[in-house]
């Protein structure tokens, strides 16, 4: 790569036959370690790259993890939520029928009750209707027996009455 020996003698020529060879060992040497710097630099850059491909896989996962977790997350809270409501609803479905319950054994109590009252109230009227007739018909007998001596008085008097002129005409 230098300049070129001039060929002047023997030992110049052979001096400059050795420094060339030097020279081209040299180069292929670092000919050599060129190609292993680039090597290592590649072999460096592939296992950056494989590393970098390993870590996104290792994020992607984690990712689709969390997702998972997230979508069964919101799915069990969607459940739960139902079953909340349902429950809800039953409890009160449950609290309209007892309501219900408990009212139409208040109207049936107070229709019972209305019939016992109206029972008694017809009794009473019955009682009161016998006790009137009890008292008409027991005046009615007072009034014919009366009725009955006044004319059994009458009819004495009659007989006594007869009786006196029979005997003041015999006299």
């Amino acid at each position: 790569k230098g300049k070129k020996a001039e060929v002047t003698s023997p030992k110049k020529s052979q001096k400059a036959v050795v420094a060339a060879a030097v020279r081209e060992a040299k180069e292929k040497l670092r000919e050599a370690a060129k190609v292993k710097r680039e090597n290592a630099a590649k072999r460096k850059e592939e296992a950056k790259a494989k590393k970098e491909a390993a870590a996104k896989k290792k994020k992607k996962a984690a990712e689709e993890k969390k997702k998972k977790a997230e979508k069964k997350k919101a799915e069990d809270k969607k459940k739960a939520d139902k079953k909340k409501a349902d429950k809800k609803k039953k409890e009160e479905e449950k609290k309209k029928a007892e309501k219900k319950k408990k009212e139409e054994k208040k109207k049936a109590e107070e229709k019972k009750k209305a019939d016992k009252k109206k029972k008694e109230e017809e009794k009473k009227k019955a009682e009161k209707k016998k006790k009137e007739e009890k008292k008409k018909a027991e005046e009615k007998k007072k009034a014919d027996k009366k009725k009955k001596e006044e004319e059994k008085k009458k009819a004495e008097k009659k007989k006594k009455e007869a009786a006196k002129k029979k005997s003041g005409k015999k006299n």
